[in-house]
């Protein structure tokens, strides 16, 4: 079973993820741990949970996302995993730093490729990757389903295939959303991102990066950025899935998704059908 462990990190308050199960390979999500004490703090947790890092793992390759890359690749001799279409950002994200008065360590470039065609494997453990471009070119989510859903983790279309009968009950949660409100009910008892959190282990989840936010949904004012292409994204690749997956976003809060896709005010068409 996959234990979580959340840092919210430098002036943006990125939500950085470590992964693990009970072989104690650990994948970092977007470390982006920007000051000395952030990176201690990481550093200590490690060590008391004698966890080993085996990659990092960028959502996206926006600068705050990637801040800490080099310290942590440099730290644990580990290699970073980003989708192909991230590189050109990824390469130039000290320079974007400096922009906004900040100086980092050019995060590695020699980074391993990653896509829909592969899971993302580590320990007894195993997770989807689904590509979800809008937010910026080669943006991602990591897919964890429950355990209770037996679909091969590396088939995206057997996963889609698998999930089609929930249409129906989607649907019907459009339809009659009160039948839900317990099971749906908001998640955000402390929405209040300013301590670390260590989850029990988990069972069925989603990490969106800034794809998808707890009542809202990543920017597409950015170079790469495409608001059509960040809709459909979640229309097609997360909106198949399980209501009750924990949604764990790049910031802020989480939620979960049958929450966001009654709530969300990006996601729920206007009477016109339409989307703001």
């Amino acid at each position: 079973m996959i234990q979580i462990k959340v840092f919210y990190v430098n002036e943006l308050r990125v939500c950085c993820y470590l992964l693990w199960d009970e072989t104690k390979e650990t994948v970092l999500v977007d470390p982006g741990c920007y000051s000395f004490s952030e990176q201690e703090r990481l550093i200590k947790f490690i060590d008391r949970e004698k966890l080993r890092p085996l990659c990092v793992v960028n959502t996206h390759a926006h600068f705050d996302h990637v801040m800490g890359n080099a310290f942590v690749c440099r730290t644990y001799k580990i290699k970073t995993y980003i989708h192909p279409k991230e590189q050109s950002a990824l390469e130039y994200a000290d320079k974007y730093c400096r922009v906004f008065g900040m100086e980092i360590e050019k995060p590695p470039i020699d980074t391993l490729p990653l896509g829909e065609a592969e899971p993302l494997t580590f320990g007894y453990s195993a997770l989807q990757v689904l590509e979800t471009p809008g937010h910026s070119p080669g943006g991602i989510c990591l897919y964890a389903p429950h355990s209770n859903l037996q679909t091969p983790v590396g088939n995206l279309s057997a996963l889609h295939s698998n999930l089609s009968a929930s249409a129906d009950h989607l649907s019907s949660l459009h339809s009659n959303p009160h039948a839900s409100a317990d099971h749906l009910s908001s998640p955000h008892s402390n929405p209040h991102a300013s301590a670390d959190n260590l989850s029990a282990p988990q069972d069925g989840f989603l990490i969106t990066g800034d794809t998808l936010f707890a009542g809202s949904i990543g920017r597409t004012d950015l170079p790469g950025g495409d608001y059509n292409q960040l809709i459909a994204s979640i229309q097609t690749k997360l909106f198949p899935l399980d209501d009750s997956l924990r949604i764990l976003p790049g910031h802020g809060p989480e939620s979960t998704l049958g929450y966001e896709r009654l709530h969300n005010p990006f996601l729920v068409p206007n009477p016109r059908g339409t989307y703001l």
